[in-house]
């Protein structure tokens, strides 16, 4: 279950209903809404690539002649 994605009760295998429905996790179903979230589950932490490097020159630009 740890590895599943649940950011709302709406995902969750535990809630019944659409909008305004019930949780259905413990034996006393309690009414929740569908954007609501327990906090119960862990959310899936999706690793961020590493950005580019970026050169940075120092110094003063040449002026053309």
């Amino acid at each position: 279950m740890a590895e599943a994605d649940f950011t709302s009760c709406f995902n969750c295998k535990y809630f019944l209903g659409n909008d305004l429905g019930s949780c259905r996790r413990f034996p006393t179903y309690q009414n929740r809404h569908a954007n609501e979230w327990c906090g119960e589950w862990a959310m899936k932490i999706i690793p961020l690539m590493d950005a580019p490097q970026i050169e940075v020159k120092r110094g003063r630009p040449r002026v053309a002649k």
